[in-house]
């Protein structure tokens, strides 16, 4: 599994790269472009803990914790930016 995380990984960097060109050249919408790049984060914060940390066979607290972390950020993050863009109308 290591060795798909780490082919895997680049292609995580070069998607959110495409992701950024098109939000700067106005192809994608901030929102959609933001949506995007969370995603990303999580799912490479889930290969991470699942393969590089051991725990893709464990199953208890502290794995759901761990994968629980970046997706309270992710949620954070995006709440924060709706909440912008919904005062800034």
């Amino acid at each position: 599994h290591l060795a798909g995380s780490c082919a895997a990984l680049p292609f995580f960097v070069l998607a959110a790269t495409a992701v950024v060109i098109s939000w700067k050249a106005a192809f994608l919408p901030p929102v959609a472009a933001a949506c995007l790049m969370l995603l990303f984060a999580l799912m490479k914060s889930r290969r991470v803990i699942d393969d590089f940390l051991g725990f893709r066979k464990e199953r208890g607290l502290l794995r759901a914790a761990l994968l629980a972390w970046p997706a309270i950020f992710a949620a954070a993050a995006l709440l924060r930016a709706f909440l912008q863009g919904i005062l800034s109308l």
